[in-house]
């Protein structure tokens, strides 16, 4: 249990080291990383509140944790939309309102907001995952050579990291040590978000 004590709190703080990184470079980034940064902030509060509700004050926080997968998911597809053209763009912004759709119709008709709805969960972990690695496969065909200085390259890493990652052990029966790992995901995820987010805004003050 230490252990995952330990990177519970390693998670929220670095979280919160995330979000101000992003505060602070905000006036030098481009509307994608702009909203990628509000997500990090929101991130960053729904993760505090959900751990001391859940871990200090053994409250149910299900229902906060339902709101944060669907603001998620919102926020991380309109940020691919973006960065794609034609239908690409059309389908992946036509799947916000339809997951919210699944989303409501779980709660209403099946979980409601006391129970974490594992299917919306693992939905959105296989569209964003998806929408990674397509976004990968594509700029690396168009752009080889400066793909590693194009944002859209680096998020869609992390994003895939992450997001299959967690996928990859959703495969396994919920425990300490599966959570724990879940949450060591999630603080290399945010240590290169940090780190990218800080190495494209020094390069756009510099204008290289």
């Amino acid at each position: 249990m230490k252990t995952f004590y330990a990177t519970v709190i390693g998670s929220i703080v670095l979280g919160i080291v995330l979000a101000c990184v992003g505060l602070y470079h905000y006036r030098h980034l481009k509307r994608d990383l702009k909203f990628l940064v509000v997500y990090f902030i929101i991130a960053a509060g729904c993760d505090t509140i959900g751990s001391y509700l859940g871990i200090i004050r053994h409250i149910n926080n299900a229902w906060l944790l339902n709101t944060f997968i669907s603001a998620e998911y919102v926020f991380l597809a309109y940020i691919f939309s973006l960065w794609h053209k034609d239908w690409v763009r059309l389908w992946i912004r036509i799947s916000i309102p339809l997951y919210l759709l699944v989303r409501i119709v779980r709660i209403v008709a099946y979980q409601g907001l006391d129970a974490l709805d594992g299917f919306s969960y693992l939905l959105s972990t296989v569209l964003l995952a998806s929408m990674a690695m397509y976004t990968l496969y594509i700029f690396q065909r168009n752009i080889p050579d400066s793909s590693l200085k194009d944002p859209r390259f680096w998020v869609s890493g992390i994003v895939l990291f992450s997001f299959g990652g967690n996928l990859l052990i959703h495969a396994f029966q919920p425990t300490v040590v599966t959570w724990s790992a879940r949450n060591v995901i999630t603080i290399l995820a945010k240590l290169s978000y940090a780190w990218g987010l800080i190495w494209h805004s020094r390069k756009g003050m510099h204008g290289s």
